[in-house]
């Protein structure tokens, strides 16, 4: 199979909801998330953590050149492509006006893991029935919408505090309910933690969101409580970390690790909520390895990332980049490789960097080809061109003198 056949079956669910033909866990939780809008089932209060960037959409179109699947809203795409799930959710948005709360979450939630955060957005900011139905619902979503925007560089930086504004409204809403309050103070916290780099309002926003869960725990199953508690250790272990404490950070962290693997699912859906969980749960767990020196055991659970999850890019990448804190450029590089090679994500990037591995080598042939790929993917990438022209340069001079 060659590679550009390889990314197709791989990323087809996310391009129509249809099986690419190789099993991949966010592949499998695509074809899932389209089943529910066949099988009616709506009533799903609580969703998967991770969405992929922005342009990820766009980034496996032109890998696998299939651009017939270029569109930016589900009823742009062809009939002949669409699958019944795809079709499913394209009524869904038709309908979007008489659509009762929970089939409006529905909604939301897929054409935000399909990258459709624009379309998202003018879904929710028409005047449609669940604005009534469930208050301050609508700007949660649109601000969450807009922080993966921002996250994926499509932002400016000064639409944040209209953002951060729309979600403290959410918080303080007359009647929005304790899962849209929760999830406008997780939303706040990472804000505050990350773009702002305010630890004390961060500190603010997660004792918010522990008090949330307490007042909300009589309305949860025993297994979105526990899915939902590990999620809050997992991001309150940012607090000492930010603050260089690993002692504190490692508690927080087992303690997120042992409820997650103590999940019960009941049923396929709270199965790929818990791989989706422990996903999130081993990466954070390597980087508080990383960032307490304990390299080893940080490259003991990269490794494992990419038996669990051997088709995903990013676990490829997190591999990478331990192996190069250990020094290891060779085995760095053959992550990269492997990064590249199951993208996007991050194609162009994983072979820019297997090339600055390569060149650690000394090992110019190879740095070549990398970024000669890398270019094949993005011509954009300006410093991989300009490290090209140098590095030809360097390894065939007589080419220089040829052109002189």
């Amino acid at each position: 199979m060659n590679v550009k056949t390889l990314k197709e079956s791989i990323h087809k669910p996310f391009l129509n909801l249809t099986d690419g033909g190789i099993n991949h866990f966010y592949g499998d939780v695509m074809l899932f998330a389209g089943k529910l809008f066949e099988t009616q089932v709506e009533n799903v209060p609580f969703w998967f953590q991770r969405h992929f960037p922005l342009d990820y959409r766009t980034e496996i179109i032109k890998e696998t050149r299939l651009f017939q699947y270029a569109v930016q809203q589900p009823s742009a795409l062809p009939a002949a492509l669409a699958s019944p799930s795809w079709n499913a959710l394209v009524d869904r948005c038709k309908d979007w006006h008489t659509l009762s709360f929970e089939s409006a979450q529905l909604v939301v939630r897929v054409l935000f893991l399909l990258g459709f955060y624009e379309y998202a957005i003018d879904l929710l900011e028409r005047d449609a029935h669940v604005q009534h139905t469930a208050p301050g619902w609508n700007r949660l979503m649109v601000a969450a919408a807009k922080v993966k925007i921002h996250r994926s560089g499509f932002l400016a930086d000064g639409q944040m505090s209209a953002v951060v504004e729309s979600l403290n409204s959410c918080v303080t809403e007359k009647g929005a309910s304790l899962r849209t309050r929760l999830s406008a103070h997780q939303h706040l916290f990472l804000i505050h933690l990350i773009d702002f780099k305010d630890l004390q309002g961060a500190e603010r926003h997660i004792a918010g969101a522990k008090q949330m869960l307490s007042e909300l725990d009589g309305e949860m199953s025993a297994f979105e409580r526990n899915v939902r508690v590990s999620s809050w250790y997992r991001a309150a272990a940012m607090i000492p970390f930010s603050k260089g404490d690993h002692s504190d950070t490692r508690a927080y962290m087992d303690k997120c690790e042992s409820i997650a693997l103590g999940l019960q699912p009941a049923n396929e859906f709270e199965r790929l909520i818990k791989q989706d969980l422990l996903y999130s749960v081993y990466e954070s767990s390597m980087k508080a390895a990383v960032g307490s020196g304990e390299i080893a055991k940080a490259h003991e659970i990269a490794t494992q990332q990419t038996k669990r999850f051997s088709f995903d890019a990013a676990a490829y990448f997190e591999l990478a980049e331990v192996c190069m804190q250990m020094g290891d450029a060779r085995a760095a590089a053959a992550a990269f490789h492997r990064a590249a090679v199951f993208g996007p994500p991050g194609t162009a990037h994983a072979f820019f960097m297997a090339a600055q591995c390569y060149r650690d080598q000394n090992l110019p042939t190879h740095a070549l080809r990398s970024l000669n790929a890398c270019l094949r993917a993005d011509e954009l990438a300006v410093s991989a061109s300009d490290e090209l022209e140098e590095l030809a340069g360097a390894a065939f001079p007589f080419l220089l003198e040829a052109a002189v």
